[in-house]
């Protein structure tokens, strides 16, 4: 497999530059400022703005009337953050499983914590990434207990 595209391709003497940067696609360092590092929030909006249609291909008719709703909805938006009210639209979950990434990241050279990764991916690769199951830092059922500060359960 060729990785051309994201590392660039191998010459005699180094490696060619390659399309995109390693700044555009890599989320270190925005998982460090605790951004986002997906553009979920872009799917959030384009799944609203699909409720606010409620169709797949209007007429440009409807898609200017959908528009004109649209920016109803955010001049309202709008008005309630000028009047000091919060809009949380972040799960919870989704809340604690960014947490979870910021810390992992911020802590990244924990012997621990590498192992700890590392058995999981090895063992329990079907159980997906540690911060998204039920399993606690620790966990009794894997006979593990890793000593990793500011882990631990989601539910």
């Amino acid at each position: 497999m060729r990785y051309n595209t994201y590392i660039g391709r191998r010459l005699r003497h180094g490696r060619q530059i390659p399309p995109f940067l390693i700044e555009l696609w890599n989320v270190y360092q925005r998982s460090l400022n605790g951004q986002s590092c997906t553009n979920n929030d872009v799917e959030g909006w384009h799944r609203g703005f699909l409720a606010t249609c409620g169709f797949f291909f209007p007429n440009i008719y409807k898609f200017v009337d959908c528009l004109k709703k649209q920016q109803h909805l955010h001049a309202y938006e709008i008005a309630q953050l000028t009047a000091g009210n919060l809009i949380n639209r972040k799960n919870k979950k989704y809340k604690m499983i960014s947490s979870h990434i910021q810390r992992i990241v911020q802590d990244f050279t924990n012997p621990a914590l590498i192992d700890y990764v590392e058995f999981r991916t090895i063992t329990n690769f079907s159980s997906g990434p540690i911060f998204l199951g039920t399993n606690c830092v620790g966990d009794e059922l894997l006979g593990t207990n890793f000593p990793i500060s500011g882990l631990g359960c989601l539910d």
